[in-house]
């Protein structure tokens, strides 16, 4: 990965830490850590390039988000298996792929950082996510690294995570909810209408069959709306079994 150009910082710039971060995906501008407003990360583009290369061990893709209506950058899969969470996750208003370098003055044991993403949350302070393997995320450098950059966003409001995963069964459900997109006019009365028929320890089967039998409903269209109803949290199930007929579909 390339970063964009930092190299023309103002003596001012070079004696801070400040946050860098791109409107066009080409050039830069930058922001004292009091100063990053949401505009910056809502309007801003990925500060470092993305290139696919036959030798990378992890190529990067572009993954589309219900959140943003359009596609977030990632790395690797343990990358898009966070995009997908915080996809999930009603809270979250925005997500955003390298959202900012921040750039250390000389003499501080770390040059520059770039997270891997931003999560904006109304009413909740800026997140900057860090993904990493368990493995990697308990290396005594990365800790290291981790805490400084930590406690440098702290003084901009912003809180650092360190992110290792989902359960593998989570990352499947959550994958085969999010792939659910049913008609967008028709989707709301869908799902009237097939909950119509939920009652409480019901399961996907029953509660289909039900919908086929008393409803213009069939079966694949049921099935997908299902899958929609857990993707919004109109209908929850234990994510970490997998998702099959016999699921059983309860309220929030």
């Amino acid at each position: 990965m390339r970063h964009l150009d930092f190299i023309r910082r103002t003596d001012a710039e070079k004696t801070t830490v400040r946050a860098w971060f791109s409107a066009d995906g080409r050039t830069t501008y930058s922001r004292d850590l009091m100063d990053i407003a949401v505009e910056d990360f809502v309007l801003g583009h990925p500060t470092r390039d993305y290139s696919r290369r036959q030798s990378q061990r992890h190529k990067p893709v572009a993954v589309w988000t219900h959140t943003t209506h359009g596609h977030v950058h990632c790395e690797s899969r343990l990358e898009r298996e966070f995009v997908l969470l915080a996809d999930f996750d009603p809270r979250v208003a925005h997500i955003s792929a390298q959202p900012f370098t921040a750039l250390w003055p000389n003499g501080f044991p770390l040059k520059k950082h770039t997270p891997d993403f931003g999560v904006l949350s109304p009413g909740l302070p800026a997140l900057a996510v860090d993904v990493k393997t368990p493995a990697a995320a308990a290396k005594p450098a990365n800790i290291a690294r981790h805490a400084l950059i930590r406690e440098t966003l702290a003084a901009a409001g912003i809180i650092h995570i360190v992110w290792t995963g989902l359960p593998e069964t989570v990352t499947s459900n959550l994958s085969s909810f999010s792939k659910a997109r049913p008609d967008p006019h028709l989707a709301l009365t869908y799902e009237l209408e097939l909950l119509r028929y939920w009652h409480p320890n019901v399961t996907v089967q029953e509660l289909v069959r039900n919908a086929e039998q008393f409803s213009a409903l069939d079966r694949p269209l049921a099935l997908q709306v299902v899958r929609h109803l857990l993707w919004t949290g109109a209908l929850r199930t234990d994510l970490n079994n997998p998702y099959t007929s016999s699921a059983v579909l309860e309220k929030p």
